[in-house]
C-alpha cells in the first residue's frame, strides 16, 4: 500500500455496541486508535460510529454492557465522499 501511495482508513459503524455482537468490533477500535494500525498496516484515517445500533437490538450491550449508547459521528462518514477511489476489505477480512 505504501509503495503506492495509498491511505489506509479503519472503518467501524459502531465502535461500543456492534450490530452483530462481535467483540472484535470493539477490540480492532481500541488497537486501531492506540497503534495507528490495522492487521499491521498503518492507518491515516478512521471513520467511525457512523451507524448507532439501536437500543432495540437484541445485541446492543452485548459486548460492552457498562457503556452508554454510542454518540453518532457523521462527520468522518461524509469525509468519504472526498475521495476519488477506494478499495475496501471488510471485517478483519473475513468478508472481502
Amino acid at each position: 500500500m505504501t509503495n503506492h501511495q495509498w491511505k489506509a482508513v479503519y472503518v467501524n459503524p459502531d465502535s461500543k455496541h456492534p450490530e452483530d455482537g462481535n467483540q472484535e468490533h470493539a477490540y480492532s477500535n481500541v488497537i486501531a486508535n492506540k497503534k495507528c494500525s490495522y492487521y499491521n498496516i498503518p492507518l491515516s484515517y478512521t471513520v467511525t460510529d457512523y451507524r448507532i445500533t439501536p437500543k432495540t437490538n437484541p445485541n446492543f450491550k452485548k459486548v460492552n454492557p457498562h457503556l452508554s449508547e454510542t454518540k453518532l459521528n457523521t462527520l468522518d462518514i461524509t469525509s468519504l465522499a472526498n475521495i476519488d477511489f477506494g478499495f475496501g476489505i471488510a471485517k478483519g477480512g473475513l468478508h472481502t
